[in-house]
């Protein structure tokens, strides 16, 4: 019966929204996230059912807007429904603009948002960011619902890249970049179509965070 209803639709599972809400945020409260609606959908044969999430707000402590997204996609620990904590093991964050751009002060910022947005200012997501990356970079641990979390990953994105003190720009309008942690630290990969002013090309960048070390 569920698999007839899935195929006629999106189910709609607005119930579970707060306990979804609590996965996502961080055991030290530097961000909370929002959410519009979630929703049970047939992704495909291979990650068959999928958890979706529409319309996703990040807000800081001040209340200020951090980021937002139009879609996240959660796949959830079984091992942790058992304990009673709903808890990501997989993050997807699906049709994101993302902004990274150079100060003239060598000061890294991020924005981040919709899709197609207009009037991202870029830095909001930062500290988001920092904060993120924080616990991620903290080995899994599974007495919090962010310790199940083993990939995340940035699909089907827009990604503009600007150094403001050398006067460079470039955009990635197909970008993908997944982040994969396990008891050793975090592996990075990203595959990015770039395009200039006069050219345009491939690349596939990796990357590894040793947890033993500290170094990338």
């Amino acid at each position: 019966v569920l698999m007839w209803q899935l195929a006629e639709g999106p189910i709609r599972l607005n119930f579970i929204t707060p306990y979804v809400e609590a996965a996502l945020n961080p055991p030290n409260g530097s961000f909370e996230v929002r959410l519009s609606h979630v929703i049970l959908a047939w992704a495909d044969w291979d990650r068959a059912l999928d958890i979706r999430v529409v319309d996703c707000q990040v807000i800081g402590p001040d209340g200020r807007l951090l980021a937002e997204g139009p879609e996240l996609s959660l796949a959830l620990s079984a091992r942790a429904l058992f304990r009673g904590i709903l808890a990501p093991t997989n993050l997807d964050i699906i049709g994101a603009r993302l902004h990274v751009f150079r100060a003239k002060d060598g000061g890294l910022h991020l924005g981040l948002g919709a899709a197609g947005e207009e009037g991202i200012q870029p830095g909001d997501a930062t500290d988001l960011a920092r904060s993120f990356l924080s616990e991620l970079m903290r080995a899994p641990d599974s007495s919090n619902a962010m310790g199940y979390i083993s990939r995340v990953s940035v699909l089907d994105a827009q990604l503009y890249v600007e150094d403001r003190d050398r006067n460079i720009f470039w955009k990635a309008p197909d970008a993908s970049i997944t982040l994969t942690r396990d008891s050793n630290g975090i592996r990075g990969h990203a595959r990015l179509k770039i395009v200039t002013e006069t050219e345009h090309g491939e690349f596939d960048v990796s990357s590894m965070y040793s947890a033993a070390t500290g170094n990338l």
